[in-house]
């Protein structure tokens, strides 16, 4: 028996995230556990995220993880949520050049609301960065890989580096 109510699931964009979150919640389900899993791009999602503005962002994304939580401590439900610890929030924040004792503070604040959940983190490593981003282009196409470029290019960590294309990418991961 798992002594968790909350898996969280990191790693780089294409390590395969959505793959093992589906994959456990399946695997879970078939143990006979009740479980629910929430992949990236989910709605409704409890810590629905992706829309927001990078300023202010921990004002937001903190009240989600606290109801997520309470709501999560009234039911045995063990929940797996893909990216919402990192990939789609501090991430996002690195990336803007927010100030890494905001990041960090923010990291802290929602690790103590989650705390009660007993949650377990499977962080996805990749030994190659650059093979493992390459692996994406071979994956999901040049459309997806186009579009991730140009959505996360545009953002101040790239510019004031002067990174506009895939190198940039590989440096910043």
């Amino acid at each position: 028996m798992l002594n968790t109510k909350l898996i969280l699931i990191e790693g780089l964009p294409g390590a395969g995230k959505s793959t093992t979150t589906e994959y456990l919640q399946n695997a879970l389900n078939q143990q006979g556990l009740e479980c629910r899993g929430y992949l990236e791009e989910d709605r409704p999602h409890p810590i629905d995220c992706l829309d927001f503005a990078i300023k202010g962002l921990p004002e937001k994304v903190v009240p989600l993880w606290k109801e997520f939580i309470e709501q999560a401590k009234q039911t045995s439900i063990l929940t797996i949520i893909e990216s919402r610890l990192w990939q789609s929030t501090g991430l996002y924040m690195f990336m803007s050049e927010v100030d890494e004792r905001e990041i960090v503070e923010f990291t802290h604040q929602v690790y103590e609301l989650i705390l009660p959940l007993s949650p377990a983190l499977i962080y996805l490593d990749q030994d190659d960065t650059e093979t493992a981003l390459r692996r994406l282009y071979t994956l999901r196409g040049k459309a997806w890989m186009d579009a991730a470029l140009d959505e996360t290019l545009q953002y101040p960590w790239f510019q004031s580096r002067g990174y506009y294309d895939f190198t940039g990418w590989v440096k910043f991961f």
